[in-house]
């Protein structure tokens, strides 16, 4: 029997900014995401999982809706007086009108650090308090392209929060992890400032960032942001009511990467070959934790 092989990608079901990953991209995925654990531990992180879905009322007390609405992808259900008709309504038709659903009161997540943050809401934490998490994000864009740009995708976390100084060494570390990273891997990556989301644009915090930049990305070659390390100063701590043991708020940043884009990264810079790119990575990782 003659097997047919091809170059692995994202499959013909990759449409609409969904895409399935076969068994050498999950090993690529599977390689990254160790990696990155290891910075994890490195930086004292506990390892954590949260609910797949955030709450409404959750997201309001960090100005989700006023920020960027437009990420929202609400979860919810079908009305009870409508289940009779589902079969007739859809009969002809790929979508459910609005107006046959519940009232929703949960999204999912635009981003894996804002369950960390709801957790520890009401709590007082030590000056490095460091949680690690993954989380399948999604995200309603104006376009999806290939794996740089999906509905659905898979985003590692660290997130730092205590005392300034320790919140600080944490953004620099993060900052120089990344760019060592990408030029082990022979990535052409770059650094580079970005406005910050978690700010209202008008607001004070907004104005400040300006002056001095809270937020940098690692930017591929093609222009695609890889990864992202977020210094929040108090923002979330404030919302949030996260405190120190001397009853300030606390500080918190947050370094994250989007798995899917490296993934994309690297096959790139290994002409489409996603063999090589396990292997360089696996050599890599041997000689780190070797």
């Amino acid at each position: 029997m003659t097997v047919r092989t091809r170059r692995e990608g994202p499959l013909p079901g990759a449409a609409g900014g969904l895409a399935t990953i076969g068994p050498d991209m999950l090993r690529l995925v599977a390689l990254l995401d160790a990696c990155f654990l290891d910075w994890a531990r490195e930086s004292g992180a506990d390892e954590v999982s949260y609910p797949p879905l955030l709450r409404v009322a959750d997201l309001k007390r960090i100005d989700y809706f006023d920020n960027f609405p437009q990420l929202g992808m609400m979860v919810t259900g079908l009305r009870a007086d409508q289940l009779a008709d589902m079969s007739a309504h859809t009969a002809d038709r790929d979508t459910v009108r609005a107006d046959m659903l519940v009232d929703s009161g949960y999204v999912l997540p635009s981003a894996a650090c804002y369950n960390v943050y709801f957790s520890l809401g009401g709590t007082s934490v030590d000056e490095r308090t460091t949680v690690t998490t993954r989380a399948r994000c999604f995200r309603q864009e104006k376009e999806y392209v290939g794996l740089d740009r999906l509905l659905s995708f898979s985003m590692r976390e660290i997130v730092r929060i205590g005392g300034a100084d320790s919140v600080g060494e944490f953004v620099e570390q993060a900052r120089q992890r990344l760019v060592a990273f990408a030029k082990a891997l022979g990535l052409n990556a770059t650094l580079r400032d970005a406005t910050d989301p978690f700010f209202d644009p008008d607001g004070p915090r907004a104005k400040m960032q300006r002056l001095i930049p809270v937020k940098q990305e690692l930017v591929s070659e093609r222009g695609v942001a890889i990864a992202s390390v977020n210094f929040h100063r108090n923002f979330f701590s404030e919302r949030c009511d996260i405190t120190l043991p001397d009853n300030g708020f606390a500080y918190s940043a947050c370094l994250g990467m989007g798995l899917e884009r490296w993934v994309s990264a690297l096959t790139d810079r290994h002409a489409g070959d996603v063999r090589s790119a396990v292997r360089e990575l696996e050599r890599h990782r041997a000689g780190q934790v070797g």
